[in-house]
């Protein structure tokens, strides 16, 4: 579309004057009219304002249509209430029950407890390990007192013995006549009774490097004295997470050290906490965990099961090497991962429990699920079905907005004289355009990541099927790990993909919003938002230049101010984002009030009084003028159903040969000029009946 400027009022009037001429045959009088000039300029700007709004009119159902089809398709092809079922049972399970610091039944603390390495050891061996890891059919607690209660009310003299009760169960599921009738619960490595894992647990962490350069010494005291009395180099975290980690710390990991690995499908409970304890304390006393070593090497480290253990040896008191402890103050981060299946939904999880170590000693906690769907199209016919019709409607509106857009390009190219990336430059990159490639591009792009989302999930389905056909008692530790690898960096690899297509996924109806803003300016009344945004422009730069002034002032003071007591006015950027927030009312004041109720309570007056009650308000007031004069400019405009109605009216009067269209107007002065940009500029006078022996077929 040309950028035409916007003609006067009396030029409109001329211009209507003029269509109406060519529309309906002039009445034989005695008197000849006076025939009306104006310039033919502005008539083809005003021939080529029609035509583009006629055009964006009739983009708004196509649009609504292409927003409709992409919400069907994209609430579909996720199913989040799905996906949050699975990943919420996961979160609450382990936040509220892996639990440690226990009294006869009750466990005191939880992971959102663990404040050292004592406590996350605590926290793995008696709380997580025996929650994740259940071989053996569950039963209530106070079992016994129970039971004894029951001999009494019955009077019987057989006594209960809660160690004699099944540890598993044989249940029968459907017919005979189908290959799998039974099933032996608990199913090995299951959890929560639907949630299968794959690749046993995962343990691994990050580390950081250790060096007397980067300690930071007074300057005033000796270097030599300073090291003595410190004992040990410095360690600096990188990330140093000081703050509170984001969800997407929890997303990312860097290099891995120190992998370890507890292979569930071969291991029982006790062998995998039995693990854990050489992994706290580094295998020591061997002979006390009844794994004495061989008397002509009394300190070997063969029978140790932390492998990485014994790659951190240090000396013991008596001489000997020792491996040390496989958490440590090097230690900067902690993941515990776990793969799982839910065969009801058909979804593939990653679990990670995430401890984030800062320097000041503090231990932060994530509990992470990331999950994707096994089989995309799945669910009941219907479902499948208008997931599919969706995906054709969605994509083919697509390729239509594509190639229109390609077109005219080309028809810009060819109307204009000048080269072609001029003619582009100057005559088709108006911002609506931009709106139109920048939809293309997300759109495209969310289809590439489908993809590639499809075919890293199929990659992480065949690794889950190796480990899922291969016998555990035929293959060694190290084949088993090297399977359960696989699993996990494939399930890692998916995982970020269903991310990146679900992130594309929510950017997509910011786009689809422009192109509906862009079918509203075509109609006057549609186009109130637009024009009074437009309108109030000049005005709002200058106010947001004051405001944004006077919001990180008070900012930069938050900072000053709160930011050594309260964690959302620590850095300049959450503390913009908190001073938003109270912008709106929602303050932590019991927090706030920390530094001082006089110096809180100072602050806040300060904040309400100039950004809430002075230049809020203000902002209001500016669109509200400019909405006042946008609103008195189109009360008598077109409204939108006058709008239809018009554009059918020419339809039907073009089918009945009682009017040309206004594409042919603009086709017939373009053969005769060949450029546009001379038409809409042209001060040649032209009267109704020019106008009709140039264009052919006026009635």
């Amino acid at each position: 579309a040309l950028p035409i400027s916007e003609t006067s009022s009396m030029a409109d009037q001329k211009l209507h004057d003029i269509d109406k001429a060519t529309d309906d045959k002039p009445k034989a009088t005695d008197e000849k009219p006076k025939e009306k000039r104006v310039e033919l300029g502005i008539y083809l700007s005003w021939v080529r304002t029609e035509l583009d709004s006629e055009s964006a009119c009739l983009e708004l159902p196509f649009t609504l249509a292409l927003l409709l089809s992409f919400s069907v398709l994209a609430i579909l092809h996720l199913k989040q209430s799905s996906t949050f079922t699975v990943e919420g049972a996961w979160r609450f399970d382990i936040a509220e029950n892996a639990n440690f610091a226990w009294s006869h039944n009750f466990g005191h603390k939880t992971v959102h407890d663990v404040n050292s390495i004592a406590d996350f050891w605590s926290w793995f061996r008696i709380g997580f390990l025996p929650l994740v890891v259940q071989q053996s059919w569950s039963f209530s607690e106070g079992l016994d007192g129970a039971y004894a209660t029951a001999q009494q009310v019955a009077n019987s003299s057989i006594p209960f013995d809660t160690s004699r009760l099944p540890g598993h169960y044989d249940l029968n599921f459907g017919t005979a006549t189908e290959p799998w009738t039974s099933a032996t619960l608990p199913v090995r490595d299951e959890y929560l009774h639907y949630n299968r894992i794959v690749a046993g647990i995962r343990l691994r962490q990050e580390r950081a490097e250790v060096s007397w350069e980067s300690c930071k010494l007074p300057r005033t005291v000796s270097e030599e004295q300073m090291k003595a009395w410190l004992g040990k180099p410095c360690m600096p975290a990188d990330p140093p997470y000081d703050l509170t980690p984001e969800v997407s710390h929890a997303s990312v990991f860097g290099e891995p050290q120190r992998v370890e690995w507890m292979l569930t499908s071969r291991q029982s409970l006790q062998e995998l906490q039995m693990k854990a304890l050489d992994m706290e304390d580094g295998c020591s006393q061997l002979e006390g965990k009844n794994r004495t070593p061989p008397a002509d090497d009394p300190y070997s480290m063969e029978l140790c099961l932390c492998q990485t253990c014994k790659d951190s040896v240090h000396t013991s008191p008596g001489g000997p090497l020792r491996p040390g402890p496989w958490l440590d103050e090097q230690t900067q981060r902690v993941e515990i991962g776990v793969v799982s299946y839910n065969k009801n939904y058909g979804i593939i999880s990653l679990v990670t429990v995430n401890l984030f170590i800062n320097r000041g000693g503090h231990f932060y906690k994530i509990i992470h699920v990331q999950s994707a769907w096994a089989n995309d199209f799945e669910g009941n016919i219907f479902e499948v079905a208008l997931m599919a019709a969706c995906d054709v409607i969605w994509l083919s509106a697509l390729t239509w907005v594509c190639v229109c857009e390609v077109r005219e390009i080309v028809s810009v190219v060819r109307s204009s004289k000048q080269s072609w990336y001029l003619s582009i430059w100057r005559d088709y990159l108006a911002f609506w355009n931009c709106v139109d490639w920048i939809s293309i591009v997300c759109a495209y792009a969310v289809f590439g990541c489908y993809l590639r989302l499809a075919f890293e999930t199929s990659t992480a389905k065949d690794s889950i099927q190796v480990i899922a056909s291969a016998n555990q008692t035929n293959l060694t530790a190290v084949q088993s790990e090297a399977l359960s690898t696989d699993v996990f960096d494939k399930v890692e690899t998916m995982v970020i993909a269903e991310s990146d297509f679900r992130f594309l996924l929510s950017f997509y109806p910011i786009v689809v919003m422009l192109r509906l803003f862009k079918s509203f300016d075509a109609q006057p009344r549609l186009a109130v938002v637009t024009k009074t945004l437009t309108t109030a422009a000049p005005d709002m730069t200058h106010f947001f230049v004051v405001f944004f002034s006077v919001y990180f002032c008070m900012a930069v003071n938050a900072v000053l101010l709160f930011g050594q007591d309260v964690e959302e006015f620590a850095t300049i950027d959450r503390s913009v984002i908190t001073c938003f927030r109270a912008m709106f009312g929602e303050w932590d004041w019991e927090r706030m009030r920390s530094v001082g109720r006089g110096m809180a309570s100072i602050w806040i007056w300060l904040f309400v009084l100039l950004v809430v009650v002075l230049l809020l308000n203000m902002l209001l007031a500016i669109l509200m003028d400019a909405y006042a004069v946008v609103k008195s400019k189109t009360a008598n405009m077109m409204s939108l159903p006058d709008q239809i109605s018009e554009l059918l009216r020419r339809r039907r009067q073009f089918l009945n040969k009682e009017r040309v269209r206004l594409t042919d107007i603009w086709n017939a002065y373009f053969e005769k000029m060949g450029d546009e940009r001379e038409m809409v500029a042209s001060k040649e006078l032209v009267t109704a009946e020019d106008v009709i022996k140039q264009v052919t077929g006026i009635p």
